[in-house]
């Protein structure tokens, strides 16, 4: 091999993989687990590989789709080492990008054949090879860059969906096993397939068809993301507005208690005038037990949990529930977001609840102690219940209401988990118990 054609074998090979890093880092940069300098030197590392795979493919004749298998283990091993994300979203990706970047190797040496020849098509890496693979990617890449721009910043950003991670990728795998069998089922099939336009005209659908697969499932995604956030909006608009109306309440028993209080001043007048004291101290007495409660209850200084607690305290005193606070040490401020903390603790109020309100005898007691430091949130939950449980064969609780897995367990199990806290549950002696135990994120120092 002379000289020329190895620096057109590298050359081409970069052409090959460098766009499609460049979108991966593009991708994933606000996900990287090193600094930039040091992760773009891995990935420039990784391309001088994809250079040396091909020189090989050149000079040995080495098998084009074991090189292909080679490119994308290393890709996702590079992957799984600088990115933080879950890693069936990094398969995904690397598939992903695969996919596209196969269509674009085959793109552009249909352009050479129908310019150039059949012929001239054939050698393997040339200075056309190389032309001709730079305009597909004007084609594929430059589309592409604005799709993830638009689309695959936004689930590459959110730490959401993992159960579900776990096993979209293998949409892109079977489209990458369609690609394998159908480019290197034998030593000429790549080569030969893209010297046919109706074959690369058929890769374009498959290539379309696959990427409206990710599209859906990526508007799938963010779509449960807003589900999620909706109903933690309602729920804490509910809260809300459950207290405007204990407010109107209170209002309401003061405006009452103030028009009465002329009737309850000429009847202790009354007693008063003569000098039936005993008399006048019972009327105090009863008329005190009369007054509506205006006292403040504070069971925390976060105004967040407290709303909460006073909310389910009134719930709980109407359904004839004793509400027991031993201990609520939540500082005013929460490093943690308020909105996990509401629809966490809500959730778990909620359920402990509905669970008193099923029974029909006995004490329905709730008892709930929290605790809160700089780096860390505790709650536990303790309720009095009927004493029947369902679970699943994986011993997760499910609804007593409706088939399936209770939402609020499900929803408090998945916030806790992305803060990597624990939900720990138990059931014994007529208690219903949830243990919730959660990191608080530290604020991050300038270097």
């Amino acid at each position: 091999m002379t000289e020329p054609h190895f620096l057109e074998s590298v050359l081409y090979s970069s052409l090959n993989f460098l766009p499609h890093a460049t979108l991966a880092v593009y991708a994933l940069e606000r996900r990287f687990r090193f600094g930039r300098g040091l992760t773009l030197l891995c990935f420039l590392l990784l391309a001088a590989a994809q250079a040396v795979l091909g020189a090989m493919c050149l000079r040995s004749g080495f098998h084009m789709g074991i090189a292909s298998l080679i490119s994308v283990a290393l890709l996702t091993l590079l992957y799984c080492f600088a990115v933080k994300a879950h890693p069936g979203k990094l398969l995904f990706l690397v598939l992903f990008f695969t996919n596209t970047a196969n269509f674009t190797v085959i793109l552009g040496k249909c352009f050479e054949g129908i310019f150039l020849g059949h012929e001239q098509a054939k050698i393997l890496y040339s200075l056309p090879s190389c032309l001709f693979l730079a305009i597909a990617h004007l084609f594929s890449t430059l589309p592409l860059f604005f799709y993830i721009r638009s689309h695959i910043h936004n689930v590459i950003d959110r730490q959401y969906g993992k159960k579900a991670w776990t096993y979209l990728w293998l949409i892109p795998a079977i489209f990458y096993l369609v690609w394998f069998n159908h480019l290197y089922e034998d030593g000429d099939s790549a080569l030969d397939v893209s010297l046919h336009p109706q074959h690369t005209l058929f890769l374009f659908f498959i290539t379309l068809g696959s990427v409206l697969v990710y599209h859906t499932v990526i508007h799938m995604l963010l779509e449960q993301e807003k589900n999620l956030q909706l109903q933690e909006s309602n729920h804490q608009l509910a809260v809300q507005n459950l207290q405007y109306e204990n407010l109107k309440d209170r209002i309401n028993e003061a405006r009452h208690a103030k028009h009465d209080i002329r009737h309850h001043i000429t009847v202790m007048d009354g007693y008063l005038q003569k000098g039936e004291y005993e008399k006048l101290q019972s009327y105090l007495n009863g008329y005190k037990r009369s007054l509506p409660d205006d006292s403040s209850i504070v069971f925390c200084k976060n105004y967040a949990v407290n709303t909460l607690l006073l909310y389910f305290a009134q719930q709980a005193k109407n359904q004839g529930v004793d509400y027991d606070v031993v201990v609520a040490d939540i500082p005013e401020d929460l490093r943690l977001p308020e909105d996990v903390v509401s629809v966490v603790l809500g959730n778990l109020l909620e359920n402990a609840l509905e669970a008193c309100a099923q029974l029909t005898d006995g004490q329905k007691k709730i008892t709930i102690r929290g605790k809160a430091s700089d780096d860390s949130i505790f709650f536990k939950i303790e309720n009095s219940y009927n004493g029947e449980v369902k679970k699943d064969k994986n011993g997760l609780y499910l609804s007593t209401k409706h088939e399936g897995r209770g939402v609020g367990l499900a929803s408090v199990r998945a916030i806790i988990k992305q803060y990597d806290g624990i939900v720990e549950i138990d059931d014994q002696n007529g208690l219903f118990s949830v243990s919730v135990f959660s990191g608080i994120p530290q604020p991050k120092h300038p270097q």
